[in-house]
């Protein structure tokens, strides 16, 4: 069996926070490009699953990864069910691919005796990205479902020609403990992901 290179000195130093962030957003826009959805697809299924993909492009949050994965083996099994291949967004399969690389690499190391299981167990889950300190990738996607809640429930009040004023009381009285000032940051993060759909 090949064994993967070991990680060590004279490894080039990783890029600043900033650069990383501008090299995932021109990632992103170039997967967007890039992918064609299955010729079976919906346009209901596009939507679901372009959505999905659209907050884990802005959010980074790995559970968005799994849903929009999840969303389209559903819609393989009822649209293709004899299909044998699964066909993936760059980003998916940049993702999983890096998750794949990080298990192999424990697993070579952990054999080797340079790290423990533990630690190696310890690693490949926080390749996975669901947890970081301060952060739950399960919490980052409750509070967002709840707020693109709470901004249809705005948008479909102004829509019905109630002032921006009443709108915003129903809302906070749904939210419960917030203020407008937290209700305005958190539709202003939903329009900054769904810029397209929420405008």
């Amino acid at each position: 069996m090949a064994r993967k290179p070991k990680a060590g000195a004279g490894e080039p130093a990783r890029p600043a926070p900033e650069a990383r962030a501008k090299a995932r957003k021109a990632e992103a826009k170039k997967a967007e490009r890039a992918f064609e959805p299955s010729s079976y697809w919906t346009d209901t299924d596009k939507e679901r699953i372009e959505g999905v993909l659209k907050a884990f492009r802005k959010t980074r949050n790995p559970l968005m990864a799994w849903l929009a994965f999840a969303l389209i083996l559903e819609v393989q099994r009822d649209r293709d069910p004899n299909s044998d291949t699964v066909k993936l967004p760059p980003e998916l399969f940049s993702y999983f691919g890096r998750l794949t690389v990080v298990m192999a690499m424990m697993h070579f190391r952990c054999s080797d005796g340079d790290v423990t299981p533990d630690v190696a167990l310890a690693k490949t889950l926080a390749a996975f990205g669901f947890v970081r300190k301060g952060w739950n990738a399960f919490d980052d996607a409750r509070r967002l479902a709840q707020s693109i809640e709470l901004l249809d429930i705005f948008d479909d009040i102004r829509a019905s020609g109630a002032s921006r004023r009443d709108a915003m009381t129903a809302v906070l009285e749904a939210a419960g403990v917030e203020t407008e000032r937290a209700i305005e940051r958190r539709f202003a993060a939903i329009r900054k992901i769904y810029e397209d759909d929420k405008a």
